[in-house]
């Protein structure tokens, strides 16, 4: 980059490094804004959260809470079968993750297909989106990747569900 390194060290007193580098000529501004956020709408909606994994869940169940979505909480495909028979169709939104033990979220979106065809579903992975199978395509699922910000899961879940 054209600049350059420079280490003083003195016994007893420890050591300096410098580094030096060339001005680039442009000059800095602020990151321009994201394009609208949907973020400030926030919700209202009943939404099911899928999560094996307790801190993720945690952390997950918070920000969707304090957006004003109500969260009701499943450990696993199975369990999120049980919540969505007790609680009829208040669900808006499932949220799930892909990968758990037992019933995973591939299984989960199929099944919920079969008894609510037009539930929306917003699978959370670390893999990539090709991860999933095509026996969950005909529904309408969304996608959002491991790790994700709150701005980037409370805008994706306002699209899913302000969606037709």
């Amino acid at each position: 980059a054209g600049g350059r390194i420079g280490i003083e060290s003195k016994q007893g007193k420890g050591t300096t490094v410098y580094v030096y580098l060339p001005r680039s000529g442009l000059s800095s501004r602020a990151p321009a804004k994201a394009a609208s956020s949907l973020v400030s709408s926030g919700g209202h909606e009943t939404l099911l959260l899928v999560e094996d994994e307790l801190a993720v869940c945690n952390v997950t169940r918070r920000i969707l809470e304090r957006a004003g979505y109500r969260v009701l909480i499943a450990e696993n495909g199975a369990a999120a079968l049980d919540v969505m028979e007790r609680s009829g169709n208040e669900v808006a939104l499932v949220v799930t993750d892909i990968s758990m033990p037992g019933m995973g979220g591939q299984e989960l979106g199929a099944e919920l297909q079969q008894r609510r065809p037009k539930l929306k579903i917003l699978f959370l992975s670390g893999y990539s989106p090709q991860s999933l199978a095509s026996s969950t395509s005909g529904a309408e699922m969304e996608f959002l990747g491991k790790p994700f910000t709150s701005n980037a899961l409370l805008d994706k879940i306002r699209r899913v569900l302000c969606r037709a």
